[in-house]
């Protein structure tokens, strides 16, 4: 495990590397950046970047990316390709990842990684498991993992489960809930890992008799925890 002291400078070396990278390669990055010099460049003047919007990225997109293979119109017609194959986990170009968000926000993002990239956000997930794992009880040896997700490889949570976690059995969300809720029956998972409005779902299902599990940890991501669900789990404890 590496110390604070070792850390730091690293991490300060890949910042340079990621600024200096990004006003070479990128035409927009290098306009919003030309007052930044990444061979003097430390963390405290990070508030001196101006901030990337999802919408900045969208409006600007070709002009922000840093290969020349990659344009929108292109990530869009693999994403196309994806969404027609359920199931398809493709590669572009046999080097990159492809994902788009669900446009609940009112504008669809889309966003592309290579190998490295898409190590990185594993990582950042795992980091988060390791974590919580240290809260919940010893895993069973008999250990089964389920996520309750979407079952296209165009959303993040499909493409990286299959990728790095491929023990892991996925339900669709997409499903009737009475056939998550018998599929969770049949599989006894020992780990959930869903969004907080399924999980909620889930809970109220529990109470009712239909979802007969006992998983030892829980994980919930990708959309924010409204207020009406996290007063009515707060309801359900007292």
């Amino acid at each position: 495990m590496w110390s604070a002291e070792r850390i730091g400078p690293e991490r300060q070396r890949g910042l340079r590397r990621l600024l200096a990278h990004a006003k070479e390669y990128s035409p927009w990055h290098a306009r919003r950046l030309a007052h930044i010099d990444p061979e003097t460049f430390v963390e405290a003047d990070l508030v001196r970047l101006p901030k990337m919007t999802k919408a900045d990225v969208m409006a600007n997109f070709d002009q922000i990316v840093t290969d020349p293979r990659i344009s929108l119109a292109t990530l869009e017609t693999h994403l196309a390709r994806l969404e027609e194959n359920p199931g398809c986990n493709s590669y572009l170009f046999g080097r990159f990842h492809v994902i788009a968000t669900s446009g609940s926000s009112g504008r669809r993002g889309v966003f592309v990684y290579d190998w490295d990239g898409w190590t990185v956000a594993a990582m950042t997930g795992a980091r988060g498991r390791a974590i919580a794992s240290r809260e919940t009880p010893a895993v069973p040896t008999d250990f089964k993992a389920v996520a309750i997700a979407a079952n296209n490889a165009s959303h993040l949570s499909y493409a990286i489960t299959r990728t790095f976690l491929p023990e892991t059995t996925l339900v669709p969300v997409t499903l009737p809930f009475t056939e998550i809720a018998a599929q969770l029956n049949a599989l006894q998972p020992n780990r959930i890992v869903g969004y907080p409005s399924m999980l909620h779902q889930l809970c109220l299902a529990a109470k009712r008799g239909q979802l007969r599990i006992e998983p030892v940890s829980v994980t919930c991501g990708g959309e924010p925890l409204l207020p009406e669900i996290r007063a009515a789990n707060d309801v359900h404890r007292r």
